[in-house]
């Protein structure tokens, strides 16, 4: 059997529709987990009857560290 020479090349174009430029493949971007992992984090305090609220991303462990006491510290009062 006979194959004819193929040429194959790629042509990379940012997305002007994602923060950083990905398109998805069927898939869309990396945007869940950054909303789950502190929605995780919130519920798993509220099961131990503690509010919290995680504003700021990333979540560090010095700044979980801090929602642990804060949370804490509210429970006392």
């Amino acid at each position: 059997m006979e194959v004819p020479n193929v040429e194959i090349s790629s042509t990379e174009t940012p997305s002007p529709r994602s923060s950083l430029g990905i398109k998805g493949i069927g898939e869309g971007e990396t945007f869940g987990p950054l909303c789950a992992i502190p929605n995780a984090i919130e519920d798993a305090f509220h099961m131990l009857g503690m509010k919290v609220r995680i504003r700021d991303l990333p979540i560090t462990p010095e700044k979980l560290y801090r929602l642990i006491q804060e949370a804490k510290n509210k429970n006392k009062s």
